[in-house]
């Protein structure tokens, strides 16, 4: 993990939030190389995996919303 180094020159509210910030920019730098989730596309379900996806979908927005629901949209 990345030490935290909290500066004097920070306020206390900056400097209560530091180790908080610098967990933020480790996660967000380890998972850089991964990409946005939008690039996830539809061809990565498969048959069964799209069926269960529909069937919530219908639970959440019901039967007619499911269907006017694009899949990158929740």
């Amino acid at each position: 993990m990345a030490e935290v180094r909290i500066s004097t020159s920070l306020d206390p509210d900056e400097a209560e939030f530091a180790s908080v910030d610098a967990l933020i920019a480790e996660a967000e730098g380890r998972a850089e190389h991964h990409g946005p989730v939008d690039e996830v596309g539809d061809d990565s379900l498969n048959v069964d995996e799209r069926h269960e996806v529909d069937e919530a979908m219908s639970l959440v927005y019901g039967t007619a919303e499911s269907q006017v629901q694009s899949r990158g949209e929740v």
